[in-house]
């Protein structure tokens, strides 16, 4: 399933057609391309915001973690180890693991990122309070603040950071594996606000 097209393309395609059968034309486009877009056409209130929203973030790889955010949270030369995605009982999971290059024992150091979306807001509070719940149990959580509509961090017991994001019918994992310290920390917050701000 392939999920990768030219935005010059789709440019294209779209001028291509009259305004009259824009907006399903595009759709009609996204189906045939196998896009796993979670947006509900028939309940979008006009053409304008079908155009608007038809253009799915959860489409675009360069909205999620790269490999450059990799390497300046870990402060360290990274690569994918692997990555996946699945569309399945109307959810999309996206996960890709990145890994330091490793000389030693000091250059440990690894990168996790989730991305799942769900068919409304109400599916993914229910999976985010869950969680939650599940972290409150475990251990000592922390309220973020500016993060998405509502997020929390938690430290495991090796003192390496969890951060869970819940924005709209999405939610969003950051986790840093071998490394504790604050920059570390800091670097992964920040790009986890630029990830979910662009979603």
């Amino acid at each position: 399933m392939n999920t990768n097209f030219s935005d010059r393309a789709h440019s294209a395609f779209i001028s291509s057609i009259g305004n009259k059968f824009k907006v399903v034309a595009v759709v009609f486009f996204f189906i045939t391309t196998h896009c796993f877009s979670q947006i509900d056409f028939t309940k979008l209130p006009n053409s304008k915001l079908a155009v608007q929203h038809i253009l799915d973030s959860a489409m675009v790889s360069k909205y999620f973690v790269t490999a450059g955010d990799a390497r300046t949270i870990l402060n360290k030369p990274a690569f994918v180890k692997d990555s996946s995605y699945k569309f399945s009982s109307g959810i999309l999971r996206y996960t890709i693991n990145y890994v330091a290059t490793y000389v030693d024992s000091t250059s440990k150091g690894a990168l996790y990122f989730g991305f799942e979306q769900y068919k409304d807001t109400a599916a993914s509070n229910e999976i985010y309070r869950f969680m939650k719940m599940q972290h409150t149990t475990s251990g000592t959580i922390k309220q973020l603040k500016d993060l998405g509509d509502e997020a929390y961090m938690q430290y495991d017991v090796l003192n390496q950071p969890f951060i869970i994001v819940v924005k709209e019918n999405r939610i969003f994992k950051f986790c840093i594996y071998y490394l504790a310290d604050k920059d570390t920390y800091n670097s992964l917050l920040k790009v986890a606000k630029r990830v979910v701000t662009q979603h």
